[in-house]
């Protein structure tokens, strides 16, 4: 279940996009340039829907302040437009967005996008946090010690784990949601495999990071860094 971010001011598609994604991601929907920038500010999301006319911009200065902000980073961007103009695709194309769908949709057609921008996106990502370097397509963790990348030797759990923390840094992810990102439906686990896989975790990411992992009583986990 991946974050995805909506930048859509149209009253009548924020509910077509809620329906149509709501039971396969989490969905977040913004209707200006400026609340899509304060979001991009405080949270990290997997991919971004982004109209182009927006009441207080457009959906290019939304991707100029992408390009800006995390120009290392690859975020997939699908411009979801009425303007079907070949000099708008092109813009935003050259922009850094790796899909343009014209309104109306169909939910299903937008679904099957998004499944294959995210599928793309995790193939090809080397996502590096805090001297840690997370290969998602391999399920490995590097850390860089003394120049060289060390290989931690994570289990897939135990990287799955480490990957949904880090994804979201200083969010405190609760214990069931935990579970249900790590496990799939046919597998089965509680909180104290939570905790021992945590625990085992810890111990391979040695210092400083271990430390970074830290309980919340009552609610989950998080990763914060001290």
């Amino acid at each position: 279940m991946a974050n995805i971010l909506a930048v859509e001011d149209c009253e009548e598609t924020q509910p077509l996009l809620t329906r149509a994604l709501d039971r396969h991601h989490k969905l977040e929907i913004v209707d200006t340039a400026k609340s899509a920038q304060h979001s991009l500010d405080n949270k990290e999301y997997d991919l971004i829907l982004l109209d182009l006319n927006l009441p207080d911009g457009n959906g290019f200065d939304v991707l100029n302040y992408l390009q800006d902000k995390t120009p290392n980073t690859q975020t997939p961007v699908i411009i979801l437009s009425a303007r079907e103009e070949t000099e708008d695709k092109v813009r935003g194309f050259t922009l850094g967005a790796e899909d343009y769908v014209t309104k109306p949709f169909v939910a299903n057609e937008l679904l099957a996008r998004i499944q294959t921008r995210l599928k793309n996106k995790n193939k090809s990502t080397v996502f590096e946090r805090d001297l840690l370097k997370l290969e998602p397509s391999y399920q490995k963790v590097f850390k860089v010690v003394d120049n060289q990348n060390v290989d931690l030797g994570l289990t897939p759990i135990e990287f799955k784990i480490l990957f949904t923390l880090i994804s979201s840094p200083g969010k405190p992810i609760n214990r069931n949601d935990l579970i249900n990102k790590v496990w799939s439906s046919d597998q089965a686990s509680d909180s104290r495999g939570i905790d021992a896989h945590i625990s085992n975790l810890r111990k391979k990411l040695g210092s400083p990071h271990s430390r970074y992992i830290q309980a919340i009583y009552k609610v989950g986990y998080v990763y914060r860094k001290i």
